[in-house]
C-alpha cells in the first residue's frame, strides 16, 4: 500500500508523521515543480482543500480517498485504516 497526498507547506508536519507508517508520495502546492500535479490529482478526485490524500494497494488500485472538505484527511484517520487494512 502507498498514499498518494496534495498537500501545502502547512501540511508538512502531517507528512513526516505518514512517512513513518506508510509509503508517501508527496505533492507539496506551494513548490512549483510539483504544483501542477498537486492540483491535477485534486481534481481528478473532485477535492479542493487540502491535504488531500488516496491511498492506494499494491496493484495501485484506489482503495479509500481522505478529503479535507470532510475533516477526514488527518493522521489518526489515515492510521486507523491502514491498521485495519493490514490485518
Amino acid at each position: 500500500m502507498f498514499l498518494k497526498i496534495a498537500h501545502n507547506n502547512e501540511s508538512l508536519e502531517l507528512i513526516q508523521k505518514l512517512k513513518d507508517i506508510i509509503d508517501v508520495e508527496a505533492l507539496n502546492e506551494d513548490i512549483f515543480s510539483s504544483r501542477k500535479k498537486a492540483f491535477s490529482f485534486k481534481h481528478t478526485w473532485g477535492a479542493k482543500k487540502s491535504p488531500f490524500a488516496m491511498l492506494y494497494n499494491d496493484e495501485e488500485v484506489p482503495v479509500m480517498a481522505f478529503y479535507s472538505e470532510d475533516n477526514n484527511c488527518n493522521y489518526e484517520n489515515i492510521l486507523n485504516y491502514v491498521s485495519k487494512s493490514n490485518q
